[in-house]
């Protein structure tokens, strides 16, 4: 299998644009995989660095005796 990749943006069309250098290489009737990564909000990560940090936070070095059961 073979990897492409480029940068787009979301419209709201529910459309995804492939560059035209790319399109020559998807042929009619093949077949195709589409991977979506997209940054995260960052209050989103803000949450999630909250959530690690105050997980971290409740570890008491007397919790590591259950670290060996």
């Amino acid at each position: 299998m073979q990897a492409i990749e480029f940068s787009s943006k979301s419209t709201g069309e529910n459309f995804i644009k492939i560059p035209d250098k790319f399109s020559m290489l998807l042929k009619p009737n093949r077949k195709f995989k589409i991977i979506i990564l997209f940054e995260e909000d960052e209050e989103q990560k803000e949450w999630e660095q909250l959530t690690a940090k105050q997980f971290f936070d409740g570890y008491a070095v007397e919790d590591s005796i259950y670290d060996n059961i």
